[in-house]
């Protein structure tokens, strides 16, 4: 449980610090302007892990007047444990143990589904998989970051976690996992799999790409 605990710390200072927040923000407001701003939003993070994305959501609806209400969703209970006993209990937040490729909520149980920094994990069919079963899972949009893969972003991370106090097992997985991500037409091709469109997908940061699915038919102003 230590080591999990030390690697979660490390996560949320890695999504703080380099850009993951910032982006999921930037992507969460574009799709809540094109709802025409409501006062309520309920949104679910799939693969919640450190647990920081839901905090974050919470005080950037703070920030505009909005109400959320977010279910952090991960597969692994030792996590949510750690999560459950470590944060302070909000009544906005609430976790749930299951597997994000087979969510079990009823279709547009949500507003916005967003997933952060997880599909790097999976294969390309199971991110198909992945894609399908949020965007069921979602009444507006969908929201999904992760690493670009690519040998800058690569020697990058191995010169960042080589300068800084990280967990081993984060310093490990770090530029493994840049080797494990997806190119942008790899993630194009797997959200045309999952039979979810349109998708606008971006670079951002030189190491970061971001999807963003709108349901269509949907409001789409740009208040």
């Amino acid at each position: 449980m230590a080591d999990l605990v030390a690697n979660l710390t490390d996560l949320r200072w890695l999504n703080r610090y380099l850009g993951s927040h910032w982006l999921l923000c930037r992507a969460v407001q574009r799709l809540w302007r094109r709802m025409d701003s409501p006062a309520r939003l309920r949104v679910l993070d799939v693969g919640t892990g450190a647990g920081d994305i839901p905090e974050v959501l919470l005080r950037w609806g703070a920030r505009r007047g909005v109400l959320l209400t977010v279910v952090g969703l991960d597969r692994h209970g030792g996590i949510l444990q750690y999560l459950r006993t470590a944060q302070p209990a909000s009544a906005s937040i609430t976790y749930v143990q299951a597997d994000g490729l087979c969510l079990p909520f009823l279709p547009q149980t949500f507003d916005i589904v967003v997933c952060s920094t997880m599909l790097h994990h999976l294969d390309g069919t199971q991110g198909s998989a992945l894609l399908h079963s949020m965007a069921a899972m979602a009444r507006y949009g969908v929201v999904v970051n992760d690493l670009l893969r690519g040998w800058l972003p690569y020697y990058a991370a191995r010169l960042l976690f080589a300068v800084t106090a990280c967990h081993p097992v984060t310093r490990h997985d770090g530029a493994l996992s840049v080797l494990r991500a997806y190119r942008v037409a790899e993630v194009r091709a797997i959200a045309q799999h999952a039979g979810v469109a349109p998708v606008q997908i971006s670079t951002a940061l030189g190491y970061r790409w971001m999807l963003v699915y709108t349901r269509p038919g949907e409001a789409m102003s740009e208040a």
